[in-house]
């Protein structure tokens, strides 16, 4: 009974490190994230955010049906400097592509969304998502630049 435990076990971990280590929680990793909120309908959002230890989850492949697989990741703990409110939220990316597919961060309760990013790319050198002037949500809104960090150990095409 044990043995069966311990393969299942075994075999759980092996898939999951497969994945990139998908589905999990976001973790603090050694990754920084800055990034400025501006333009916000809340001007009180407005300012710089980073994190010198970003907690950032597996990244996981999304197979899609009849489109380009995805990759997505999650992140949160990234606080304004200054106090106040705390950014946290999923990136989510084509394939073998520098496009960012969508964005959701929540900041003070509001969850702000945009599918797709415009001004915005995927650099899988830098370990980093990149955001030029983005402007994310419909009514209320925030504008990004800046970046917000992946983990390297990544599935391929991620």
């Amino acid at each position: 009974m044990k043995t069966t435990h311990l393969l299942t076990s075994a075999l759980l971990a092996s898939l999951l490190a497969a994945c990139g280590g998908a589905g999990d929680d976001p973790d603090p990793t050694h990754y920084d994230s800055a990034f400025t909120i501006s333009a916000a309908t809340d001007s009180a959002l407005n300012g710089v955010y980073g994190n010198s230890n970003t907690p950032l989850s597996g990244v996981n492949k999304l197979e899609r049906v009849g489109a380009t697989d995805a990759c997505v990741f999650s992140f949160e703990n990234i606080p304004r400097a200054g106090g106040g409110a705390v950014a946290e939220g999923s990136v989510q990316y084509l394939q073998d592509t520098t496009t960012v597919h969508r964005l959701q961060i929540k900041l003070a309760g509001t969850t702000y969304e945009a599918s797709p990013v415009g001004d915005s790319s995927v650099s899988r050198s830098g370990n980093a998502v990149n955001f030029v002037g983005s402007v994310i949500g419909g009514s209320p809104t925030i504008t990004i630049t800046g970046r917000i960090p992946m983990r390297a150990d990544r599935p391929s095409g991620c």
